[in-house]
């Protein structure tokens, strides 16, 4: 009974002794943990109490418009409410009877705004009603436009104006991506001039923000399209158009 219990007892020594090797084994050949600090993803001459250099620059893109963007207003005196409504309808279907013929998809025609109300005399009498709306409408095949413009304009006759015409690129990704890089392009170049003037190096970008691109403003034809008639057509060039970006960057200095 004890050469037994002495038996189960060098069982256990051994298995203790081997559970204590396996660690150490498998200890030294487990890859190695590295402890890291948030410090060390900051960007070299980024903290709050380094030396730091603020830009601001704008960087531009052209391209060539591929769209004429028509505002034409119509505008219906009436006796009555009703009378007034019917004849601002009848011009305006008339107007997008007239450009869809001409070849402009309806899904580039928009009414934009809409307004019915009375008319008064200097007394504050009602002397009758008046109804007008707004149509957009977008012209995408440019050697079209002029004649485009001309038909809208005399289908409605003296009862609309042309309010305004502008030209935009249909697609402005490219466009504004261009332009936020030159922006940057520019902020560079600028940050190392005044860095190497001020006897600095840039240790690398801090933050980048940019602004909205700069908006397109339409150009107003009011005036011109009261005189339009059947035999002059819209002279029309698409030139170019640009964007402009505005970006503000923060670079790390260092002494060289």
């Amino acid at each position: 009974m004890k050469m037994k219990v002495v038996f189960v007892t060098s069982l256990l020594v051994v298995a203790i002794l081997f559970s204590v090797l396996g660690a150490v084994i498998f200890q030294s050949h487990a890859a190695p943990t590295t402890k890291v600090s948030l410090a060390s993803f900051t960007t070299a001459g980024c903290t709050s109490s380094s030396a730091k250099i603020t830009v601001t620059s704008t960087g531009s893109a052209s391209a060539t418009p591929d769209v004429v963007n028509v505002m034409a207003s119509i505008n219906e005196q009436g006796a009555s409410a009703a009378d007034a409504l019917a004849s601002d309808n009848s011009e305006a279907a008339q107007i997008i009877s007239t450009v869809t013929a001409a070849g402009v998809s309806a899904s580039d025609i928009q009414t934009t705004n809409f307004s019915l109300g009375p008319t008064y005399s200097d007394k504050g009498v009602i002397t009758g009603y008046s109804a007008s709306n707004s149509i957009m409408i977008k012209i995408t095949n440019l050697p079209s436009a002029g004649t485009v413009i001309d038909q809208a304009e005399n289908s409605i006759g003296n009862a609309g104006t042309i309010q305004s015409i502008y030209f935009s690129v249909s697609d402005t990704s490219l466009l504004q991506g261009q332009a936020k890089a030159n922006a940057v392009s520019q902020a560079n170049s600028e940050a190392q001039a005044m860095a190497t003037a001020a006897g600095e190096k840039i240790t690398g970008v801090c933050s980048i923000s940019d602004s909205a691109p700069t908006p397109i403003y339409p150009i107003d034809f009011g005036a011109a399209a009261k005189s339009m008639n059947s035999s002059s057509q819209v002279p029309l060039q698409a030139g170019t158009q640009s964007l402009t970006d505005q970006v503000t960057v923060i670079y790390g200095l260092s002494t060289k």
